[in-house]
């Protein structure tokens, strides 16, 4: 499948009309964008957050970044409704996490004004940094030659090695995030006119999440660069962006 950008989160703007959360890790810490904060659930049974959006809004994925869903042996349940904050509801995915990675999962656009999310199982606390759910962008070609995955293009810098008897028992490491170089090759103008200042004013605001290739690792990032002004040639244009951030 296309690559994807999923850059608006309907959540950030949505009124939280209950939630089951953990004291002190409110559903709000996984709106704010960041990635030191955090929202909980407490172990085990099931926890329920409902949200109204304000009016009917198409809705193509559902994401998480920095979690612990799979550790916890939990699943996440995703709902929607145009009825009531009540109910009834339709699912939009039930996500099974097989590892604790970014998880972007696309699923069949359908407009609704209510969603709720379902944290079921779980054997420890739950948390997560942001969750996502809105609208994408599809990138108008695939990654090209010459494309880095962002889970290849370490960063961390070994600080120093640790030696005893000249035996190395440990070393010093710091973690810092994965960079990546988003590469829109050759697209037709059109599709720069239509979905470029709004990806680039909204990262300005948020992290997105970028999706590469559906069966591949995803990344939760940010712009760490300026971003660059899209070549035009031949009624097509080209650009990178530089992000860094999580997978």
């Amino acid at each position: 499948m296309t690559a994807i950008i999923a850059n608006d989160n309907y959540l950030r703007a949505a009124t939280i009309v209950s939630e089951e959360t953990k004291s002190g890790f409110p559903m709000a810490n996984a709106l704010d964008g960041r990635t030191d904060t955090q929202a909980g659930f407490d172990d085990g049974g099931t926890r329920t957050v409902i949200f109204d959006l304000g009016s009917s809004k198409s809705i193509d994925c559902v994401c998480v970044a920095r979690h612990n869903f799979f550790t916890a042996g939990a699943t996440l349940i995703f709902n929607g409704s145009n009825t009531s904050n009540s109910g009834p509801w339709t699912l939009l995915a039930s996500v099974t996490f097989t590892d604790d990675n970014v998880m972007v999962e696309r699923v069949t656009p359908t407009a609704y004004r209510y969603v709720q999310i379902i944290r079921t199982n779980g054997a420890v606390d739950i948390f997560a940094s942001d969750v996502f759910i809105g609208s994408s962008i599809e990138l108008p070609k695939e990654m090209q030659n010459g494309f880095i995955r962002p889970e290849d293009n370490d960063q961390d810098i070994i600080k120093t090695n640790i030696t005893q008897n000249g035996a190395l028992v440990g070393m010093e490491i710091t973690t810092r995030p994965k960079k990546c170089r988003i590469q829109f090759n050759s697209a037709d103008s059109s599709w720069f006119e239509t979905n470029w200042l709004t990806l680039i004013n909204g990262m300005k605001s948020y992290p997105v999440y970028f999706s590469w290739k559906s069966t591949k690792r995803s990344m939760y990032c940010w712009l760490n660069k300026k971003v660059g002004a899209p070549v035009y040639k031949y009624d097509q244009q080209k650009v990178s962006l530089d992000v860094e951030g999580i997978v």
